[in-house]
């Protein structure tokens, strides 16, 4: 592993307080969004339409302003990496004729892509057809409230469910100011209390707390890049974490992280049931899924699959035929990392458009 690697791996795995000033944290909280944290109200100026949805070629080209399909999710569901004319949900427009409105946002869980659903349903009737989209490392942000601890992005908080007792709750953005702001770089725990990937917390996905003795904080970092270390197959161009990017212990994820994904599934097939559309689960495929598959014959997403007659359930690993596929077909194809390069989003719209008109 090169000097680089490593300190990145350091920088991931050991937590150390950010400094952020007044002024800085004072514009941070003018330009977020109020209730989901984002996106921001300058990145909808510049790249989304009056609803809110990404800007679509497509979508300019009907005469009427009513949309068939709604897509909500991260940033597989918007098209990351993409032009808008590339995007899959601007090609699947083109491929059903009608308006499909894409309400997909980089970074997103999937807790925060139902909350906008629900938003949106507050202002106007949904698409007849609504598509939510799930991409594996989904289930990690669904329980992170403060996303500095996952990926290094500082001023992104967000709201989390979460299980208290036998009871499903929302945490609400967090919202203090510069000196309560101090407060949580300190001392996480104390104004997010959603937050699953504390310093120090059991999880593999947890930072490690730099204290005394370091001596422990040491054995703990060691322990940390160990069990990320990923290992490199020539064969098929890709690279595999020794434990699943959702994984919380060896033995697979924590029964909070199904309890709540399991929630937010069920309580999107009933709003959107309720408002009479066809409502849609998609699983955003990563090339961990298509290598589980060809190795043990299904992936280990199986338990997502919603047992409810009111969702469809359209599974995206049926989309590519192996690691080596999704390989040439993701932005970095050396690699095997990225989203997905635009043949892949053009199978992808594909493969959800075929399933919609036979469903019809």
């Amino acid at each position: 592993m090169c000097r680089s690697k490593i300190y990145n791996a350091i920088e991931t795995y050991v937590y150390t307080p950010p400094e952020v000033s007044e002024d800085a944290y004072s514009a941070y909280l003018a330009d977020r969004h109020p209730v989901l944290g984002w996106p921001t109200a300058n990145t909808l100026k510049k790249n989304a339409d009056e609803r809110g949805a990404r800007l679509s070629p497509a979508n300019e080209t009907f005469s009427y302003v009513a949309s068939c399909v709604d897509v909500y999710g991260d940033s597989f569901a918007f098209g990351a990496e993409a032009t808008d004319e590339q995007a899959w949900a601007n090609v699947l427009a083109k491929q059903l004729g009608c308006r499909v409105d894409n309400y997909g946002v980089g970074g997103y869980g999937v807790g925060q892509a139902l909350l906008r659903f629900e938003q949106n349903i507050n202002k106007r009737p949904p698409a007849n057809t609504v598509i939510l989209t799930l991409y594996p490392d989904n289930l990690v942000r669904n329980i992170n409230q403060w996303r500095y601890l996952l990926t290094r992005n500082l001023l992104a908080f967000k709201l989390a469910f979460y299980v208290d007792g036998e009871t499903m709750k929302l945490a609400p953005l967090f919202d203090g100011d510069h000196d309560a702001f101090l407060e949580v770089t300190a001392d996480p725990a104390m104004h997010l209390p959603a937050e699953t990937y504390l310093p120090g917390a059991p999880s593999l996905r947890a930072p490690v707390k730099a204290d005394f003795p370091y001596s422990l904080t040491i054995a703990s970092l060691a322990l940390k890049l160990i069990e990320g270390f990923r290992v490199y197959d020539g064969d098929v161009r890709s690279n595999y974490y020794n434990h699943l990017s959702y994984y919380d212990t060896a033995d697979g994820p924590s029964d909070e992280k199904k309890q709540v994904a399991r929630y937010i599934i069920s309580r999107f097939a009933e709003k959107c049931s309720d408002l009479s559309s066809r409502c849609v689960v998609v699983i955003m495929p990563d090339p961990e899924l298509l290598y589980q598959q060809e190795v043990a014959g299904a992936h280990g997403l199986a338990w997502l699959k919603p047992d409810d007659e009111r969702l469809t359930y359209l599974d995206g690993t049926e989309v590519f035929e192996n690691v080596e596929d999704i390989c040439s077909h993701v932005t970095k194809p050396t690699g095997c990392s990225g989203h997905f390069n635009p043949d892949g989003y053009t199978r992808m719209a594909a493969f959800i458009g075929d399933a919609l008109k036979k469903a019809d």
